[in-house]
């Protein structure tokens, strides 16, 4: 709930008026319980989350080679135009082999616990 009960309050304590959305927020939330208000901001912040990115992602998706030219981080396997260097020319250092396990006559042996140990 807002600390204020009305918008004249707000306006005091802030020390100037409030904005079109400050008081259209107000008038909307001033009665609500905290948990409506949650879902609500919930729900805005979703939406924004969404809707936000939706322009660019179908701008990489119609126009591939438009998006590219304005990317940051090129796509795996890309060739950086004019850079001589391997790592930016899509040739990916290669990994060490994973070490193959020990012959078994090299592996340590198990000992199993006797039932007497736990008498």
């Amino acid at each position: 709930m807002i600390p204020y009960g009305t918008v004249a309050e707000a306006e005091a304590a802030l020390g100037r008026g409030l904005t079109w959305a400050e008081a259209t927020w107000f008038r909307y939330s001033a009665a609500m319980p905290d948990h409506w208000l949650l879902w609500h901001n919930t729900l805005i912040l979703f939406l924004a989350h969404v809707l936000v990115p939706l322009p660019l992602a179908l701008l990489e998706r119609l126009a591939p080679a438009f998006a590219m030219r304005y990317k940051l981080q090129l796509a795996r396997g890309a060739a950086l135009p004019g850079c001589r260097c391997p790592l930016l020319q899509g040739h990916r250092p290669r990994l060490p082999a994973r070490p193959r396990s020990l012959p078994v006559h090299l592996l340590p042996r198990r000992k199993g616990l006797s039932l007497s140990s736990y008498t």
